[in-house]
């Protein structure tokens, strides 16, 4: 059974070690307060999403080695946090893409960011998540709304001089590509979405929900949110619409003590298959498990793709 979750909370997403629920309830969840498991080796990923004895298989990555964590994170920018703490999900994940277009993708007309950390030195990655800050009109309690988002990627690509492309799928999206209609971009996501926009090297953000289980009610409850990069996955073709291994870069984690083609970390997206009475939100079809992502008491509901690409 599947309900729909509350207008308020469409529109929002939460991320930081403050992290803000629409009806003022506050939830300590950052990476400062949660106990994460050690990340598995990407040479040796989870034996149940093994795709080597279930046929062809599909096996992308090209995430660009780039560690924003300790350089960029959210202790190096405390004048951007809030009373809670850090927000800042959207604008790293979004310098983070950026330099993959950037530097590794063929777009180096990117625009270079202002000394906006006035430190003599333009163009570093603070000076990235301090536009995309700005630009996508980050609030330093609750985060970055959905609906920013896509104008804010457009925005930086124009100036840039590129023809900006760059959409939101997901039930609340409020616009589409050219020549598409709304109903193409307004959907659940699915498998099928994240194989098309990642197989083609798009710069791809997923929006993700941490909901929290009524027992009485059998129900969940959004109470927050996170941004993080998706590049790459693995799939196999037996595994359907039900599951797909992602490969995705996240801001609350570390990868400084990783080589740099192993800077990314693997997590299990599986169909949600209510039973006993359960609830689930209508808006989520598909659940999260993995690194830091996961955990006691909490289910990780995929929300919604952002993806950008300048042409």
């Amino acid at each position: 059974m599947r309900v729909w979750i509350s207008a308020l909370a469409l529109l929002l997403a939460f991320c930081g070690s403050g992290l803000a629920q629409p009806n003022g309830f506050w939830n300590d969840m950052g990476p400062g307060r949660l106990q994460f498991p050690p990340p598995p080796d990407p040479e040796d990923p989870d034996p149940r999403f093994s795709p080597s004895r279930e046929g062809p298989v599909e096996d992308i990555l090209f995430q660009p080695g780039i560690n924003l964590y300790g350089d960029a994170g959210a202790g190096a920018l405390k004048d951007l946090s809030g009373s809670k703490g850090s927000q800042l999900c959207l604008p790293i994940a979004l310098t983070h893409g950026f330099a993959y277009l950037r530097g590794s993708a063929g777009f180096p007309r990117l625009a270079r960011y202002r000394d906006l950390d006035r430190d003599g030195a333009a163009d570093t990655p603070r000076d990235g998540i301090r536009h995309f800050f700005q630009a996508c009109k980050t609030d330093r309690e609750v985060g970055t709304y959905y609906s920013e988002v896509a104008g804010c990627m457009r925005a930086y690509m124009a100036e840039s001089g590129y023809r900006p492309w760059a959409y939101q799928i997901s039930p609340w999206a409020t616009e589409a590509p050219p020549a598409y209609h709304l109903a193409s971009v307004r959907r659940v996501v699915d498998v099928d979405e994240v194989r098309h926009h990642v197989g083609a090297r798009y710069l791809v953000v997923l929006a993700v929900g941490f909901y929290s289980f009524d027992a009485s009610t059998k129900t969940f409850q959004r109470e927050a949110g996170h941004f993080v990069n998706l590049y790459g996955y693995r799939h196999a073709q037996a595994w359907g619409a039900e599951r797909i291994v992602l490969r995705i870069v996240n801001n609350w984690v570390d990868y400084g003590n990783r080589p740099p083609g192993r800077m990314y970390d693997e997590i299990a997206m599986e169909r949600i298959r209510p039973r006993d009475g359960t609830t689930f939100p209508r808006e989520a079809a598909y659940e999260l498990t993995g690194p830091a992502l996961s955990w006691s008491g909490y289910k990780t509901m995929v929300e919604g793709l952002f993806v950008a690409l300048p042409l």
